[in-house]
């Protein structure tokens, strides 16, 4: 496994680097005392180191750390490694089969549907996952959940920053085990911790992942607030996406006056306040999950139609352990699905398959300028650039030059 020398303190390495993806793993990993994960002016979370690290918390956050270090350790698996969408044993659309958990999801309440099952028959005792606090809408914060009703609470997406694993050695010295469910760069920080850290496998017995298309600044948030006609600090609730499918853009002020947006115009907004670190990722489906849910969108003309419909997802099952769980959350009536073809999904989701194909183009480019670049293995990505073409991959490096050289990214690497 390869290791970058930092010849400077870790956390200004990442952060001025524009390497860090803000998951929190690495205050869990030394301690609040020395380093902890804040929002910065930004708008992202981000460390700040409090106290000296020694070399050996150096080294081992040089490999922990998703924003600077992915690696699938055998390809994947080799036999079953798509170099688009990643580890694939089975492919799947579905729903929730209940229609409340349904209405509630983002996209087909398949996530909620699987936490409830697992929670009803007893497979984990709590699930871990991420919510709006209950002191500030604008605040994403942990939530263990041990019953449906906490479950569906926390439905729905979050355009948000979120740190969920700056307490994850708090969970994992509990005896109970759990269900976690997070972005792929919190579940791909938890692949890396799990090779020091038996403690992951042990305690964690499904990892659910979301595809991803990028973390916006909070800062984004804050503008659509403002644009509303709202005041942030005096806001009840804010929705981003479900009940119902795409879902609408809710902001509810304290008097109780409301505005709404579309999902097309609301995330068209926020996806330009998405940090820069997201724009190189090669893990939007996560990958290194043991189920990844996404949006099972309807084409038109191979295209994506984000009309308002019942939610379908999509999900991808990467280990046996996922597969046998989906099977028999399904068998047990929690779930509703059917085959689906995975090569339909470069269709069904052309950004994150674009996304992964350019991100080699990316990389170089970066590596051009002499900027710092995270180290990705055995992630396909040869293959997947080849399949963008040269002229895709010609202007993909371009224009990451013109980024880096006006600042004209969110967060600058």
């Amino acid at each position: 496994m390869k290791e970058r020398k930092i010849q400077m303190n870790w956390a200004d390495y990442v952060s001025s680097n524009g390497l860090c993806s803000g998951c929190g793993l690495c205050e869990s990993f030394c301690g609040n005392d020395k380093i902890s994960v804040e929002i910065n002016k930004d708008g992202f979370y981000r460390p700040k180191l409090i106290n000296h690290l020694t070399q050996e918390e150096v080294t081992n956050l040089n490999v922990l750390c998703p924003g600077g270090h992915i690696v699938h350790d055998s390809f994947g698996l080799k036999n079953n490694y798509h170099p688009i969408w990643g580890p694939v044993m089975e492919s799947h659309f579905g729903s929730a089969a209940d229609p409340e958990t349904r209405f509630l999801g983002s996209s087909g309440g398949g996530i909620s549907a699987l936490a409830v099952f697992l929670l009803e028959s007893h497979k984990v005792d709590y699930i871990l996952h991420s919510g709006a606090s209950l002191l500030n809408p604008l605040s994403i914060v942990d939530k263990v959940s041990r019953t449906k009703e906490e479950v569906l609470s926390a439905a729905g997406s979050r355009y948000l920053p979120s740190a969920p694993l700056k307490r994850i050695e708090y969970y994992l010295s509990q005896e109970k085990t759990f269900a976690f469910i997070g972005k792929p760069c919190d579940i791909a920080a938890l692949n890396n911790l799990s090779k020091i850290d038996p403690r992951v496998d042990e305690k964690i017995l499904l990892k659910i992942s979301f595809m991803c298309a990028g973390v916006p600044s909070i800062n984004g948030s804050i503008e659509l607030i403002r644009q509303a006609g709202f005041s942030e600090e005096k806001i009840k609730s804010i929705k981003y996406r479900g009940q119902g499918w795409p879902g609408d853009w809710i902001v509810i002020g304290e008097n109780g006056k409301k505005k709404s947006m579309n999902y097309e115009t609301s995330w068209g907004f926020l996806s330009h306040f998405v940090q820069f670190r997201c724009k190189i990722c090669p893990d939007g489906a996560g990958e290194f999950a043991d189920i990844t849910f996404g949006d099972g969108w309807y084409l038109e003309n191979n295209m994506p139609v984000f009309a308002d419909r019942d939610g379908r997802n999509l999900m991808i099952t990467r280990t046996g352990r996922g597969k046998h769980l989906l099977q028999d959350c399904c068998v047990a009536g929690y779930l509703s699905i059917a085959p689906l073809d995975i090569n339909k999904l470069n269709d069904m989701q052309p950004y994150q398959a674009m996304r992964k194909k350019l991100v080699k183009s990316r990389l170089l480019a970066l590596k051009f300028m002499g900027k710092k670049t995270p180290i990705y293995e055995n992630l396909g990505l040869k293959e997947a650039a080849r399949q963008a073409g040269l002229w895709a991959n010609l202007r993909s490096f371009i224009g990451t030059l013109i980024r880096v050289c006006f600042h004209t990214s969110y967060e600058t690497p």
